[in-house]
């Protein structure tokens, strides 16, 4: 279990985003999608309605339990 990450931007609409108890998969999921510059959902349904344009990340840091 992750227990939160912290994502920088360097967009100015959000300069952080914080996620909190998060799966496993999900740092896998969020590294393949950061490398490919991909855009990351933040929402099960993958609907792409929320979600974070990893072009736009200067950061990721990723804290375990």
């Amino acid at each position: 279990m992750i227990k939160k990450v912290s994502i920088r931007m360097t967009d100015s609409k959000f300069e952080s985003i914080d996620l909190y108890n998060l799966p496993d998969e999900f740092e896998n999921e969020l590294i393949y999608r950061f490398n490919n510059r991909e855009l990351m959902p933040l929402s099960a349904d993958k609907n792409l309605t929320n979600y974070i344009n990893l072009q736009h990340v200067r950061e990721i840091t990723i804290e375990r339990y």
